[in-house]
């Protein structure tokens, strides 16, 4: 099985992300957000994303980077991620059927 290397949106309280590209990020999902939901304003996030260098393909690792919306509370984080997890479940059974 290949080696995980998690990377979270914050390290030591200092943010992993640059801010013009947290920026872009958070005016992107806003914008797609509001024009998916007919105006709908963006209250929490959790964005996964798997990643791997080049020296990470040669030791057969791969990588998580988790990006949360600013000021989001744990709460919220384990929600959206419980639901996205139950989501998923229910994906996978419809499949089967």
């Amino acid at each position: 099985m290949p080696a995980v290397r998690w990377l979270a949106s914050h390290s030591e309280g200092k943010p992993t992300v640059s801010e013009q590209t947290k920026t872009a990020l958070d005016a992107a999902l806003a914008a797609h957000v509001a024009d998916e939901c007919d105006g709908g304003l963006v209250t929490g996030y959790v964005c996964q994303a798997q990643f791997a260098t080049v020296e990470m393909m040669d030791d057969e690792t791969t990588g998580y980077l988790r990006i949360i919306a600013d000021g989001q509370n744990l709460t919220t984080t384990i929600g959206l991620v419980h639901y996205a997890q139950r989501r998923l479940d229910a994906c996978i059974v419809d499949d089967e059927d």
